[in-house]
């Protein structure tokens, strides 16, 4: 899920920062050996994270910065 920064250090449930961004049910997660994809418009410019919102995951290290940049050609993702 795509969240706002400062929502990452929230112990409850996250909310997608943008309409549609999110896998279908983030509390459950995604299987080990299974796979999901979400499409979304970011609206906004800014600082955000993709988080597990797995109760617990985040708080454990399993998120990563995510910028929407408005000098950005193509969308991407580097880890």
């Amino acid at each position: 899920m795509i969240v706002p920064l400062t929502a990452i250090q929230s112990p409850t449930a996250f909310s997608p920062a943008f309409s549609g961004a999110s896998t279908p049910h983030p509390i459950q997660g995604i299987s080990p050996a299974g796979s999901s994809h979400f499409s979304f418009t970011a609206l906004q410019t800014g600082d955000y994270a993709i988080g597990c919102d797995v109760p617990g995951h985040a708080a454990l290290g399993m998120w990563n910065h995510f910028n929407v940049s408005p000098s950005a050609d193509n969308p991407g993702i580097s880890f």
